[in-house]
Order: structure tokens, then C-alpha cells, then sequence
């Protein structure tokens, strides 16, 4: 039908595809997660270990920072207030990066502004590091797609003007500090 949907994949080391499909019209509710006033939740899926990773775009007081829900067994774990985003970012994109997941760009919620930093999350301690990553340029509302040698790869997306970026910026685990981006139209 015209229904359409949402959905996140991942290709793991057997180079299986697992991939997680919810209503595009619905909400989904996700271990009692709830959306309060200007939050969101940003959704990825890591490999090692096998889990949905939903992360609080702006942190909610004492509320749950986000829940990892394991694909083997559905066991919901509640992250604790505090160990979720140290930014508040909304319409970034999380990817995997290695053993990681990337946490890039993004608006901030307050100001509406792109942000040009990137956070890492370690899915198998939820936990966060403590260091930001630098972008090469602000982009947010953009796509992430992980290459096959671990590297994210972050495409278009929106300027701090509002205009749509035509640029493509490559995060790889091996240049762990650094982002390269690379113009597509001029």
C-alpha cells in the first residue's frame, strides 16, 4: 500500500543484513520510552553486541538517557540518567564505527543550530567517551551508511543557513580524532 516505513540495518561479520522496519504514521514505543516537549529518540543498530540503541535527544532530568534492547533475546536495558548523549542534538544520525557508534552532527534543540561534533558510544559498556569529535563542517538532518571498512559515511544534510549541503564527510576508526569531507556539487 502507501504506507511507508522507518528502518535501520546493519550487515554483520557473517554478511547478513539485520534490519529493523517501524510505521512512518505511528509512534514507536519502545520500553516505555516517551517523547517529552522538544526530544526525540535517535535509533541505530549495533553489531557487537546485537542491539537496538535508542538515545534521548535531549536529556530528560531524572528520566531513562535511552534503552539498548538485545536482538537475541528482546532484553531491554534502561540507561541511566547521564549515560547518554553529552550533548543534546536533535536529527543527528547514529551509525556504527567500528566497535562504536557515531553520534554525528545534528541541531542543537535550543538555538536550532547545526552542530559540527560528533559523539562515541561503546554499545557493549553504554557508555559514552568523554571527547568530542570534530566535523568538518555543521550538517544536520542528514543520512549516515557504514562502508564495508567500518567508516561512516555522512551525506548532505542541512547548512547553519538552512540550505541543503552537497557534500559527503568520511569518520573512520583508524583517524579517530579526524573527519575529511569532500564537496559533490558546487
Amino acid at each position: 500500500g502507501d504506507r511507508g516505513y522507518w528502518g535501520t540495518g546493519a550487515l554483520d561479520t557473517q554478511q547478513q543484513i539485520s534490519v529493523l522496519l517501524w510505521p512512518r504514521e505511528q509512534s514507536c514505543a519502545l520500553a516505555g520510552l516517551a517523547a517529552q516537549g522538544n526530544q526525540s529518540w535517535l535509533l541505530g543498530v549495533s553489531t557487537k553486541p546485537a542491539q537496538l540503541l535508542c538515545l534521548a535527544s535531549v536529556p530528560a532530568g531524572d528520566g531513562p538517557a535511552g534503552v539498548a534492547i538485545d536482538l537475541g533475546t528482546a532484553r531491554e536495558t534502561p540507561l541511566a540518567p547521564g549515560r547518554g548523549l553529552a550533548t543534546p542534538r536533535a536529527f543527528a544520525s547514529l551509525s556504527s564505527l567500528g566497535e562504536r557508534m557515531l553520534i554525528a552532527g545534528g541541531s542543537d534543540p535550543e538555538s536550532g543550530r547545526p552542530r559540527a561534533d560528533a559523539e562515541l558510544f561503546d554499545p557493549a559498556t553504554l557508555t559514552r567517551e568523554p571527547e568530542l569529535l570534530s566535523l568538518a563542517v555543521p550538517r544536520t538532518r542528514h543520512a549516515a551508511v557504514v562502508l564495508p571498512s567500518g567508516a561512516s559515511l555522512l551525506i548532505g544534510g542541512e547548512s547553519a543557513d538552512g540550505d541543503a549541503l552537497g557534500s559527503v564527510e568520511l569518520v573512520s576508526d583508524d583517524t579517530s580524532r579526524s573527519a575529511r569531507a569532500l564537496e559533490l556539487l558546487g
